[in-house]
This record gives C-alpha cells, sequence and structure tokens, in this order.
C-alpha cells in the first residue's frame, strides 16, 4: 500500500466519522481538496509539515501517514535527519502545549487552540512483520488488507471507533 492510499483512506475515515478535516497533505501534494499544513517551529523558525490536522469532538489531531510502521520511525532524510515522524510530531505537541502555535492554527485555519486537546498520532498499513512500537501518547491508525482503519491505542474516544451498524446495534440494545 502506498503513502497516499494511507492518507486517503484516513481522510476519508475522518469525514465518515463526522469529523473535520482542515488540512491534509498527501505525498507530492497533488490533491487540492483541501488546504497544505504547515506550521512553523517558533524555536528553530524550520517548517513542520504534518500529513493530515482534523479535529473529532474536543480533540485535534496531528498525524503523519507512511506506508509501513517502520518507515515512520526510522530517520527522515530531507529536512531533519536525526529526527523521525514520531519524534517531530512529539516536538510539535510540546510547542502546540505551550501555546506557541495558537495564533499560527488560527490564521491558517480558523482554529481556536483553548477549545482543542492535541492528539498525535501516526497512520500505516499493516504488514505481516511489522516492529512493535508502544507509546501511549501516539495513537496508531493501521489500515488492514481490506483498507478499514483500524485503531491502536486509547486516545480516541470509543463511539468514533464503532462503526454505524454497531452504532444502531447498540441503540436498538439500549431501548428495549
Amino acid at each position: 500500500m502506498t503513502e497516499f492510499k494511507v492518507w486517503r483512506i484516513i481522510v476519508d475515515w475522518v469525514e465518515d466519522q463526522g469529523g473535520t478535516v482542515y488540512a491534509a497533505c498527501p505525498p507530492g501534494s497533488s490533491v487540492f481538496d483541501y488546504d497544505k499544513f504547515c506550521i512553523i517551529d517558533p524555536i528553530s523558525k524550520k517548517r513542520d509539515e504534518p500529513d493530515i490536522l482534523f479535529s473529532i469532538g474536543n480533540n485535534l489531531y496531528i498525524v503523519e501517514c507512511k506506508p509501513t510502521l517502520s518507515r515512520i520511525l526510522g530517520k527522515g532524510k530531507k529536512y531533519r535527519n536525526d529526527e523521525s515522524d514520531v519524534d517531530k510530531l512529539h516536538r510539535i505537541k510540546k510547542i502546540y502545549e505551550n501555546g506557541h502555535y495558537d495564533q499560527q492554527l488560527f490564521d491558517n485555519y480558523g482554529i481556536t487552540a483553548k477549545y482543542y486537546e492535541m492528539k498525535i498520532g501516526i497512520g500505516y498499513a499493516a504488514t505481516i512483520r511489522q516492529p512493535t512500537y508502544d507509546c501511549n501518547d501516539i495513537i496508531k491508525f493501521e489500515i488492514d488488507s481490506n483498507c478499514k482503519v483500524k485503531i491502536v491505542g486509547t486516545s480516541i474516544p470509543l463511539f468514533f471507533l464503532l462503526c454505524p451498524y454497531s452504532i444502531r446495534i447498540i441503540k436498538k440494545m439500549l431501548y428495549f
């Protein structure tokens, strides 16, 4: 599965869940359905371009996508040779929590940061031999062979993990 396909499946999944996609940059920036997600690190002044910025409920998510989990955990080749995508996401979250992205998010995407809790995530296709990666503050959006999103982690409320069919069944059970 390509990075673009992982990106597309996650963006479509967010919209199917009723979330709001504020910005989404596919590999090569070849899709213009969404704004490009770009934030400037206030300390280093370098540009960061994570793949997807979206909200579900009062959570704001920043997600990096790659074809496999091992590609996400590897060190980058373009700008920060010492920083993996996971390292970058942790750095961005720390800067966000200090309030340094508030103005950029409002000016560029109309997001009032004080209303959201930041969540960071990685999106990838499931493989037979993938590395083990455990980190409680990273949500893993794993794409299975049927192109379905599987959430690995506990940072998304349970009701967003249920498919519409499951929700209908639960509602029926509650009313009987």
